[in-house]
């Protein structure tokens, strides 16, 4: 029988190590881990093309209550992030709009993922790179049958911004 490795200790330590780095970043760019996850949604759906965003599409994604999107939509626009357009198919809904403000600091964002990546690799061959990510995938995909990343929008992303504010 093989001994226990504690890998769950070891990837919870890991996990939280790149929260607590993200959660100071986001702070020093005037947001909550939550504002940042909305508008990495945000941008990442209006550099992609999608045509207009609401708060129902920001809800289903994440899976939380209208009150709470609410809420994320409020602040950002409060913070000089969105702002929201009189929807011209559906005069009830508001369309959100990324700031110029919004782009910048979602490039920042990406950048600091950038270089926590590059210290998580440090000291790794290319093929230990690879090696490492491929054997995280299976252990994700192991746990919970599935291979899809519930995070999509940070990988690959396009970072150039439209040059005015784009409805989302």
């Amino acid at each position: 029988m093989r001994e226990i490795q504690h890998v769950g200790r070891l990837l919870r330590k890991t996990h939280w190590a790149i929260c607590l780095d993200m959660q100071k970043h986001n702070e020093s760019l005037g947001l909550t881990s939550s504002q940042s996850f909305v508008l990495g949604y945000l941008t990442s759906r209006t550099l992609a093309g999608d045509g207009a965003i609401y708060a129902k599409d920001v809800e289903r994604y994440f899976h939380v209550k209208h009150s709470s999107v609410s809420g994320v939509l409020q602040r950002l626009e409060a913070k000089g992030f969105i702002t929201f357009s009189q929807s011209e198919e559906d005069r009830r809904c508001k369309a959100i709009l990324l700031t110029q403000k919004a782009y910048r600091v979602h490039e920042q964002i990406l950048s600091h993922i950038r270089e926590t990546e590059e210290q998580i690799f440090s000291g790794m061959s290319d093929t230990e790179q690879e090696t490492f990510l491929r054997l995280l995938r299976k252990a994700a995909e192991n746990l919970t049958g599935s291979g899809d990343d519930p995070l999509p929008f940070f990988a690959g992303m396009q970072t150039e911004p439209p040059e005015k504010e784009v409805n989302v």
